[in-house]
């Protein structure tokens, strides 16, 4: 995450605001309650609305 908001950080100052809502929302409790696990170590939310892919979420 800090990595990421060392990038944001370059393009553009971040407000405080909005850096603390970027943290609250890389957050596990904040993931969806419906994921799916890609690879092990990531999740990615479950998109039913992608035509022609049946995605199931984690543990399913």
């Amino acid at each position: 995450m800090e990595a990421f908001l060392t990038v944001c950080r370059a393009i553009h100052p971040l407000s405080p605001g909005l850096e603390a809502e970027l943290k609250r929302l890389a957050r596990p409790e904040t993931l969806p309650a419906r994921t799916m696990v890609l690879e092990p170590g990531t999740v990615e939310p479950v998109m039913d609305w992608w035509p022609g892919k049946r995605l199931l979420p984690a543990g399913a």
